[in-house]
């Protein structure tokens, strides 16, 4: 039975209300994404034509809803306005207000930007794919358009008015599961702050706060260690050190079989990578590390991923014909000095050398 079947007996203080053509006879599902993952809320089955209507209750903070028609949405908050749009079963690429509605603008615009790069990412993995572009240049580039966007959001969105539903919203914006915003990036710490610390003032009674609060947290301890692992870089380097022993790692992989790197080592020469299955460029590095093991048989490759959600994890791995292992406490990140994704090294015996391009053992 659909959830909007109980409508009727509960009365409400706001509504969301509309029309979306070219539906008939689909469900509409409204979930509520404010601690993350998508709950469904209500439900309703379109008429012939397109007619909704959900209710609310008035809290005292923004609520973040989705809209969501199949594998197509829209993501809005609720204030003290009843809501009404217009939309084509297309959803996010068609909706319009009613009224006016300020918050949800400005919610509409961010995605639209953040549309937009994300366009832009997928024509240079294209690129790369056509042989246009190497992958060390297709991963500066897409760098590049992540961070440039990062920064226009902090700069038009979070640092003019951090208390705003679009701010919250940007924190959490993705691009094929990857967030631009992350714990580990140095220049995400203000924007978490700042978010964190106006949400706390103007919206205590949030059950979404806490969360807000220990993503702040985990950027500042992720930005004392990186203080840290600076330090020891810049004495490596003064010592002179150009190569050196490697760091034994003992890590668990398929089948939860525990790998450790020193044995790899024996006999053979191992490319050590670090990595994420998230990001972007991921799938284009699979096809890059297919290349450097077919061009080297007898090198073999120990990758880590520092993906925090198992079950990505084993889906993105199952397929791949060398040594993957999972590593979320990122521990072994952080022995290696890891400083961005993805990061290479070459292992020949106990020697470890840093390999800018693996473009250099596909000559």
């Amino acid at each position: 039975m659909l959830l909007g079947a109980c409508q009727k007996e509960k009365s409400f203080t706001n509504k969301l209300a509309g029309t979306i053509t070219g539906a008939e006879d689909k469900v509409l599902y409204l979930e509520n994404i404010s601690l993350g993952k998508g709950q469904v809320v209500d439900s309703v089955k379109l008429d012939e034509q397109g007619h909704f209507s959900f209710g609310f209750d008035k809290t005292s903070y923004p609520k973040f809803y989705r809209l969501r028609l199949a594998d197509k949405s829209i993501y809005l908050t609720t204030d003290s306005l009843d809501l009404e749009l217009n939309a084509t079963a297309d959803l996010e690429k068609s909706y319009s207000f009613e009224k006016p509605s300020q918050v949800n603008e400005e919610i509409k615009s961010l995605l639209d930007l953040k549309d937009s790069v994300n366009i832009q990412i997928d024509s240079l993995i294209l690129a790369h794919k056509d042989g246009q572009m190497s992958f060390a240049k297709m991963q500066e580039a897409i760098n590049l358009k992540a961070q440039e966007l990062k920064d226009k959001i902090c700069k038009e969105y979070i640092y003019k008015n951090a208390q705003s539903p679009a701010s919250y919203m940007a924190l959490f914006l993705q691009k094929d599961n990857a967030f631009y915003f992350t714990v580990e990036q140095a220049d995400c710490l203000n924007a978490y702050r700042a978010v964190a610390t106006a949400y706390k003032t103007f919206y205590s009674e949030a059950p979404y706060i806490t969360s807000l609060e220990n993503l702040a947290m985990q950027a500042i301890a992720y930005k004392k260690l990186r203080e840290n692992e600076v330090e020891l870089a810049k004495k490596i380097e003064q010592d002179g050190v150009k190569t050196i022993n490697y760091l034994d790692l003992e890590l668990k992989g398929k089948g939860n079989k525990l790998y450790k790197l020193s044995d790899c080592v024996k006999g053979k020469d191992v490319l050590l990578s670090f990595t994420t299955y998230l990001a972007p460029w991921s799938d284009e590095l699979v096809g890059v590390l297919r290349q450097v093991k077919q061009k080297n048989p007898n090198l073999e490759i120990y990758e880590v991923s520092g993906d925090q959600d198992l079950f990505v994890y084993k889906n993105k791995v199952a397929n791949l014909d060398w040594i993957t292992v999972h590593d979320p406490s990122l521990e072994s990140f952080r022995l290696y000095n890891i400083q961005a994704l993805p990061t290479f090294y070459l292992l020949k015996g106990d020697n470890l050398k840093r390999v800018e391009d693996l473009a250099d053992l596909l000559k």
